[in-house]
């Protein structure tokens, strides 16, 4: 028996992450996948980080996915 736990997942929606929207969505779609992970939680946070490099200034967002291990 598998006992199960959480994983937390963070996307910064920076502009030097841009051309990596991709990935993000497809690791969740594989742990979707797989039956062996549930979605807990998705938030949105305008606040995540202070931007230090140009372009960008003030604070960069984020998007925050928890996600449960299911117990096998």
């Amino acid at each position: 028996m598998s006992l199960g736990g959480y994983v937390c997942v963070t996307h910064r929606h920076g502009c030097d992450s841009q051309g990596d929207k991709a990935a993000p969505e497809r690791d969740r779609k594989q742990m979707k996948g797989e039956e062996l992970w549930s979605c807990v939680a998705v938030t949105e946070v305008s606040l995540w980080e202070r931007a230090v490099s140009e372009p960008e200034d003030g604070y960069i967002s984020a998007s925050v996915y928890l996600n449960k291990k299911l117990q096998v």
